[in-house]
């Protein structure tokens, strides 16, 4: 049984993939080393991590490539996670992100970060993508994208 939900885990589900790991991205993977999952990390560019010690713990599962990518999203994991975080500042890359992660993993959980507030397409996508949480971090800690999962 997992501890966020209490359902049984599928062992080839079990595992968390941030994409994006700037001070968001960061301040998600602190909160969630907390619940031992395994977890993979994929950004553009080498992350400079706030917490060195944190960069260090993750720096074997950390990819370099484009979250929109497929061949860059399966070298992470994609395939075997159980939830998805995306995170860039681009509201657009996380959308265009959201819909490859889905065509990759149709049973992962997707939290989508979009910093302009609800649009129409946004809503279009929640309402059809099963399994798809947007949130706006403005109004939103990195403990409640944690809790998302």
């Amino acid at each position: 049984m997992d501890s966020i939900n209490n359902q049984p885990v599928d062992s080839a589900n079990e595992g968390i993939l941030v994409c994006g790991l700037g001070a968001l991205g960061q301040a998600c993977l602190s909160s969630l080393m907390a619940f031992n999952l395994p977890i993979r990390c994929l950004d553009r560019k080498s992350p400079k991590w706030t917490d060195l010690a944190l960069g260090r713990a993750l720096a074997e599962v950390t990819f370099i490539g484009d979250m929109r990518n497929p061949e860059s999203l399966l070298e992470a994991g994609v395939a075997t996670a159980r939830a998805v975080l995306l995170l860039s500042q681009d509201s657009g890359v996380n959308l265009e992100a959201a819909l490859q992660v889905r065509l990759l993993n149709p049973k992962a959980q997707l939290v989508v970060r979009s910093s302009k507030g609800s649009s129409g397409l946004e809503n279009q996508l929640q309402a059809r993508l099963p399994g798809l949480v947007i949130v706006d971090p403005q109004l939103l800690t990195a403990g409640v994208f944690a809790n998302a999962l």
